[in-house]
């Protein structure tokens, strides 16, 4: 299929994914249903990317991440009014957590956005969501209350060719930045890598020993991909002071071959 075409193939799967059809939660539905009524609404990150890299065929890992374009007071008091078995609570970085049958759901108005809250980049609209991921994979909303997908430029022959660039090195939690960068390597098959993911690389080997590595993912994830000869590679760039662009072996020989390219 051609490359101009993926947008609108990624869109149907996520809207596939969001269907009754797909036999997700009842409670999920339900929020995606009733949330765009309150306020513009978008699907953000690392769902999004795992539909593109994985499509519907297999159990997606991430989490949900949705934003909103409204004010906080609005999206508190829709949620107060929101029912699940369990309530939902605040995170710790000024938004809301929801608790599904499968899921776990942070809720936040964009404004409210690390990035933004500490200066680092400066709201501007919706779009200015894709200057705050920690990789360019994540750069990707899908706008709930319809309308077409907004990405970051290059997004899809980015993500085709296995190509990671560091998007905010600035992070409140930088072991789990690393983690995920790492991850995005180990599992989600990233073989190409910018100077800056380079450096972010090196740094990480630099600050944190394999075992550091290995706990935090077992602590925060169901599925563990950092291995021992995984952290060793990262070394040996270190070691030769390799500063990138660089291209590594595919660490997961398995990753289906992107299936936003095919069918469902």
């Amino acid at each position: 299929m051609p490359l101009a075409e993926s947008p609108n193939c990624l869109t149907k799967k996520v809207k596939y994914f969001l269907s009754r059809e797909s036999h997700r939660d009842a409670c999920l539905l339900r929020l995606l249903d009733e949330l765009p009524s309150v306020s513009p609404a978008y699907l953000f990150g690392g769902i999004i990317r795992d539909i593109a890299l994985f499509g519907n065929r297999e159990p997606l890992k991430s989490d949900i991440d949705i934003v909103c374009d409204g004010q906080e007071s609005q999206l508190r008091s829709f949620l107060e009014g929101f029912s699940t078995k369990e309530p939902f609570r605040q995170n710790k970085f000024d938004g809301f957590r929801i608790k599904t049958e499968n899921w776990s759901i942070d809720i936040w108005p964009a404004k409210n956005t690390w990035a933004f809250k500490q200066g680092i980049r400066t709201y501007k609209g919706i779009q200015s969501l894709l200057e705050t991921t920690i990789t360019n994979w994540e750069s990707i909303l899908f706008p709930l209350h319809g309308g077409p997908l907004i990405y970051r430029e290059g997004y899809f022959d980015d993500v085709l060719r296995g190509y990671l660039d560091v998007v905010l090195v600035e992070n409140p939690n930088p072991i789990g930045m690393y983690v995920k960068i790492i991850r995005s390597y180990a599992d989600k098959g990233a073989s190409e890598f910018s100077r800056r993911a380079v450096e972010v690389l090196r740094k990480a080997v630099s600050e944190h020993s394999f075992e550091e590595f290995s706990s935090y993912e077992k602590a925060h994830y169901a599925n563990f991909y950092i291995s021992k000869s995984i952290y060793n590679q990262i070394m040996k760039l270190s070691d030769r002071g390799v500063v990138g662009p660089i291209r590594l072996a595919k660490a997961n020989e398995t990753l289906p071959l992107f299936p936003i390219l095919g069918t469902r």
